[in-house]
C-alpha cells in the first residue's frame, strides 16, 4: 500500500515541476515580446518526433532545425516545433541578450497566460501537498509511537 506521505511528495514534486515549467514559459513569452528582434531563418532539417509519455504518448510533431543570422552577424542553429520543409524561409523570433532564446514566429500572448496557469496551478498542487503531509507524517509518527510503546516491556503487567 502507498503511505498517503508518499502520494504528498508525488503531488509537491509534480507542482515544483508544474511551476518551473509555468515561470519559463511566462518569462519567455514576456522577454521575446518586450525585447525580441525578429530574423528570417532557414530550414535545415525536419523531423517527426513521437510523444511516449502522458495524454500524448504515440501522437507525433514535426520539428524543425532552423539556422538564422543575428543582428550582430552571428549564426545561430535551433530546433523548434513548426511545419515548413527543407530550405524554406521562416520568421524566428530571439532574445539579442541570450540568442539562444529563440522561436519560431512572434510570442503570443498565451505563452505568458498558459505559463501563468500552469504557475498558478503547480503553485495549488505544493499547498495541498504542504498542507497534508504534515498531517499524515503526524499521523503516522504517532501510530508508530503507539506500536512501539504497546511493545515496551516496562508497560507489560
Amino acid at each position: 500500500m502507498i503511505r498517503p506521505i508518499v502520494i504528498a511528495a508525488l503531488i509537491a514534486s509534480m507542482g515544483a515541476f508544474m511551476v518551473y515549467v509555468g515561470v519559463r514559459q511566462a518569462t519567455l513569452g514576456s522577454t521575446l515580446a518586450d525585447r525580441g528582434r525578429h530574423a528570417t531563418g532557414t530550414v535545415l532539417d525536419v523531423r517527426e518526433r513521437t510523444s511516449n509519455t502522458g495524454k500524448s504518448a504515440g501522437s507525433s510533431h514535426t520539428e524543425l532545425q532552423v539556422e538564422f543570422t543575428t543582428a550582430d552577424g552571428g549564426r545561430r542553429t535551433f530546433w523548434d516545433g513548426g511545419e515548413a520543409a527543407v530550405g524554406d524561409d521562416v520568421d524566428v523570433t530571439y532574445d539579442p541578450e541570450n540568442p539562444g532564446t529563440v522561436i519560431i514566429g512572434t510570442p503570443s500572448s498565451d505563452m505568458s497566460l498558459t505559463g501563468a496557469g500552469l504557475t498558478a496551478a503547480g503553485g495549488v498542487l505544493l499547498l495541498a501537498a504542504l498542507a497534508i503531509g504534515p498531517y499524515y507524517l503526524r499521523r503516522s509518527l504517532k501510530r508508530a509511537r503507539t506500536a512501539a510503546s504497546s511493545r515496551s516491556p516496562r508497560h507489560a503487567r
